[in-house]
């Protein structure tokens, strides 16, 4: 199934490419209805057909959106914030993020703030790979003299976020690296014990379970934008390392054409640097030639992609 990313895709200097996306969407649901009858009856049946399958998907998709509200309710917690990075280095890419059970603004304001390079819980994550318990009293003795932790602090009590769990994981096949974050309007996270825990993790890894096809189809055509022969060989030499002069006398084109391809391959890799592009089109190349995982292969503790932070 291929995705168009601009479709999808908010565009901002601060953000990077933030690309929402819902459960329906991620379900199939997303599919538009059939339009009027047709004259011809094998084309009315089909339309019919479609809507009708169209129909069962969204029906599907409503069930699971409520069962996994129910999921977090019975848990203690009313908010779920899923969000896949694709980074290079520590720059942020792209974000791919579930809109279903976010408050409106917040994850914006987040990645705006640029606070998953400084969150504490995220860290930990990164650090241990272990699910990280917190609350805004934690938070406010981790910040310190901090004031992007303050900043952070400051988002959560506003968006009546108290406590919470964060956990992630990493899509190796992918690239991408999940951060998964669940939330309680509580402000002490005494109450979150092993139970509250352990159910913060199924709902978590039951939605990554839905959406991780979906995100990977709205990876692809970001990470796999058509090429001709003259922008194919520039990123090769690019990825070797090759300076613009370099690159121009081994591929016999003037200095001029050889940066006119850069400027062009940085806008649809959608990096702002050559260092980007040289990193973002190296990792293209190791996942191409990795073998592919399995579904069940597909998720590893978030600590193995540590030096991957956003």
């Amino acid at each position: 199934m291929e995705m168009s990313w601009d479709k999808y895709t908010q565009h901002d200097a601060a953000l990077g490419s933030l690309c929402w996306f819902s459960l329906a969407q991620a379900a199939g649901g997303s599919a538009q209805p059939a339009g009027a009858a047709a004259d011809d009856a094998g084309v009315s049946n089909t339309a019919s057909n479609s809507a009708s399958t169209a129909a069962c998907k969204v029906f599907e998709s409503a069930s699971t959106q409520a069962q996994i509200a129910d999921d977090l309710r019975a848990a203690g917690f009313n908010v779920l914030v899923y969000a896949a990075f694709e980074t290079a280095g520590r720059h942020r890419l792209r974000t791919f993020a579930l809109r279903d059970f976010v408050p409106t603004g917040f994850l914006e304001r987040y990645l705006a703030a640029d606070l998953d390079g400084s969150d504490p819980c995220l860290a930990s994550v990164e650090h241990t790979g272990l699910p990280c318990v917190w609350d805004l009293e934690r938070l406010r003795e981790d910040a310190g003299n901090s004031p992007q932790v303050a900043t952070l602090v400051e988002l959560l009590r506003q968006h009546g976020l108290g406590s919470g769990v964060t956990f992630g994981m990493a899509l190796p096949s992918l690239g991408l690296r999940v951060l998964i974050c669940v939330g309680s309007t509580q402000t002490e996270a005494g109450w979150i014990d092993d139970r509250a825990v352990s159910q913060a993790l199924m709902t978590g890894l039951n939605v990554h379970r839905i959406v991780q096809q979906h995100v990977e189809a709205l990876a692809a055509p970001a990470r796999e934008p058509e090429l001709d022969a003259e922008e194919a060989s520039v990123l090769d030499q690019l990825v070797l390392g090759l300076s613009t002069r370099e690159i121009s006398e081994r591929l016999a084109l003037s200095v001029h054409q050889v940066n006119h391809h850069v400027r062009t391959l940085q806008r649809k890799f959608h990096v702002v640097n050559r260092m980007q592009l040289a990193y973002v089109a190296g990792r293209r190349e190791r996942l191409s030639a990795a073998q592919p995982l399995t579904a069940t292969d597909t998720s590893a503790p978030m600590a193995d992609t540590a030096s991957s932070a956003g």
